[in-house]
C-alpha cells in the first residue's frame, strides 16, 4: 500500500481528512436526532440529506489520497448506523409512531435493525466480491427517503392515529 509523500515525509494530517468527513456524517446525523426530540424534523431531514453527502465523500478521499484502512471502514459503518439506522428509527418513532404503543417502537426498531445488518453485510461481503458492483439499497438513500416524509409531511399526533381508526 502506498502512502502519501512530499519530500520523503509522510503527510500525516492526510490521513485525517476521510475520517474528518466521517466524523461529520456522524455528528450531523446526532444533531439531527436531537433537532427531533425538539419537534423541528424539517431540519433533521436536511441534517440527514447533507450527512449522506458526507458520507459519499469520505471514501472517495480515502481512495483519491490513498489512505483507506481497515479502520476507516470500520469507522464509516459505525457513523453509518448512528446517522442512517438509529436517527431515522429515533425520528420516524417521535414523528408519529409512538402513540402506537409496542408497535410504535417496533417498526422503526426494525428499521434499525435493517440498516445495521445491511452495513455489517457490506463490510463482509466487500472483502469476498467485486466492488465494482453493489449488492442492495445503501443505507443513506433509505435514510433520505425516510426522512423526505419528516421534511413534507407534518407530525402526526394521538388524534391523528384515534381519527384514522374510527374510519
Amino acid at each position: 500500500m502506498r502512502t502519501p509523500m512530499r519530500d520523503g515525509r509522510m503527510r500525516k494530517g492526510v490521513y485525517l481528512l476521510p475520517s474528518i468527513f466521517t466524523f461529520g456524517n456522524m455528528l450531523l446525523g446526532f444533531y439531527a436526532c436531537v433537532r427531533g426530540l425538539r419537534g423541528d424534523f424539517q431540519t433533521a431531514a436536511i441534517l440527514l440529506v447533507v450527512a449522506g453527502f458526507l458520507d459519499t465523500f469520505d471514501g472517495r478521499i480515502a481512495r483519491m489520497t490513498k489512505t483507506e484502512s481497515e479502520f476507516g471502514k470500520e469507522f464509516d459503518s459505525l457513523a453509518d448506523v448512528i446517522t442512517f439506522g438509529v436517527a431515522p428509527a429515533l425520528l420516524a418513532h417521535i414523528w408519529g409512531l409512538q402513540f402506537l404503543g409496542r408497535i410504535g417502537w417496533l417498526i422503526p426498531v426494525f428499521y434499525l435493525l435493517c440498516a445495521a445488518t445491511r452495513l455489517a453485510r457490506f463490510n463482509v461481503q466487500s472483502r469476498t466480491t467485486d466492488s465494482r458492483f453493489f449488492v442492495g439499497l445503501p443505507t443513506p438513500p433509505a435514510a433520505a427517503a425516510t426522512a423526505s416524509i419528516f421534511y413534507f409531511l407534518p407530525p402526526v399526533t394521538g388524534a391523528h392515529w384515534s381519527a384514522g381508526l374510527m374510519l
